[in-house]
């Protein structure tokens, strides 16, 4: 394909018309993962309305966070029994490979502040 030009500072980009026989544009993505895209793709067919003045795509994005804990750095045995119920760090990341080997699963809520956007942590 042709490169088309890149998103304003809001997400949007306008795609200039084609000719009256195109019916339908294949749009590609560049620089974005494929696992936050709909059906993990960086391809999509966008069919045009001819009848409408405008055509409008909006194509969800998905934010992907890992939450996970870590135990505390042991010291001796004792200390490790001990301290490893009391105390950790919990930890939000946007790249699986900041997750760290001896990272811990969560149970619990995340809570974004807003009623829609509690998430469930199943551990």
């Amino acid at each position: 394909g042709v490169r088309a030009g890149e998103t304003d500072a809001t997400g949007l980009f306008v795609l200039e018309a084609p000719g009256p026989e195109v019916n339908s544009c294949r749009i590609g993505l560049e620089g974005v993962p494929p696992c936050v895209l709909p059906g993990w793709s960086t391809e999509f067919l966008m069919h045009i309305n001819r009848s409408a003045k405008c055509t409008q795509v909006n194509l969800q994005v998905s934010c992907m966070l890992w939450v996970f804990y870590t135990l505390p750095e042991e010291e001796d045995e004792e200390y490790s029994i001990q301290k490893s119920m009391q105390k950790g760090m919990v930890w939000v990341c946007a790249d699986s490979k900041q997750v760290p080997d001896e990272a811990l699963p969560l149970r619990g809520l995340l809570d974004f502040n807003t009623p829609e956007s509690i998430l469930q942590l199943d551990g």
